[in-house]
């Protein structure tokens, strides 16, 4: 059931880059594999890698309770806004230095407000 869930967020997660065309295809053009090695790590951790502060972990997880479907299907929404919060300078990275960047999120500094944005910008952006 757990590898299910993780392989149906592996696999959509793709599909809702497709909202981000020129990052998506920069990506693509990066290696097509390279959306699964970051996004596995994002999928099967649901983000608690990404952010340091355990308050900003809560907060995601807290809306993700409160949406029905939300670790099934916001999520992805969540992931796909994180990755536009700094597709401007995604897309100027070759392979290497991409994957180092999407590894290490510039997030330590975040607070509650950046926190309650990215999400905010996933429910406005992405959902039904």
């Amino acid at each position: 059931m757990v590898l299910h869930s993780l392989f149906h967020h592996l696999f959509s997660f793709p599909s809702s880059l497709f909202y981000l065309a020129p990052l998506y295809n920069h990506l693509m053009d990066c290696d097509p594999q390279f959306i699964l090695q970051f996004s596995f790590r994002w999928m099967n951790c649901f983000l608690m890698r990404e952010f340091t502060k355990l308050s900003l972990i809560i907060r995601m997880w807290d809306t993700y309770f409160a949406e029905g479907d939300g670790f099934a299907v916001f999520h992805t929404y969540v992931c796909t806004a994180l990755l536009l919060q700094w597709s401007s300078q995604l897309k100027q990275l070759d392979a290497e230095k991409l994957m180092l960047f999407l590894q290490h999120l510039p997030t330590q500094e975040w607070t509650d407000k950046e926190m309650e944005l990215l999400l905010s910008h996933a429910y406005v952006t992405f959902s039904p």
